[in-house]
């Protein structure tokens, strides 16, 4: 395909209209693995016809965000099943590595990272890196830089 027929391609498919199938899909997509450039690229779309339908159509953009949700909360399960451990085959030159009657042997894993970003989203009261600073009254503190090295606003 040409340079000018890849463009007349592009405008013929950014003009046609999206079908209910084809938003459906996306959803689905969008959904399962939570990234809207490799839903539209999985289906031939544009992102930018994905997001014009999306401002134009209260239904389809209320379902674009249950579908970001719900792709949280399969992320959030799979970071459970990781920080909590999961069984990893044991190989050895590329072939599963067998017990002594045959049955595949197992390393249970963990992630440590994965736990301790688990516990400061439940309990931040108490995993949270901070720290209250409490002054006697009458005492005033001017933030002159964050630790960042950006100045407050």
């Amino acid at each position: 395909m040409t340079c000018d027929g890849f463009f007349r391609h592009y405008l013929v498919m950014a003009r046609r209209p999206l079908s209910k199938a084809k938003k459906d899909k996306f959803i689905e997509l969008l959904s399962e693995i939570g990234n809207v450039t490799r839903a539209c690229k999985a289906l031939g779309l544009t992102r930018s016809k994905l997001y014009q339908h999306k401002e134009k159509d209260k239904a389809f953009s209320e379902a674009w965000e249950k579908a970001l949700i719900l792709s949280a909360d399969v992320l959030e399960g799979e970071a459970w099943r990781r920080a909590m451990g999961h069984d990893r085959p044991i190989t050895f030159q590329g072939k599963q590595v067998l017990d002594k009657d045959g049955n595949p042997l197992f390393l249970k894993e963990y992630s440590e990272t994965l736990l301790i970003f688990l516990l400061k989203g439940l309990k931040p009261q108490k995993y949270r890196e901070n720290m209250a600073v409490q002054f006697p009254e009458g005492i005033t503190v001017n933030v002159v830089k964050f630790a960042d090295g950006n100045k407050p606003t």
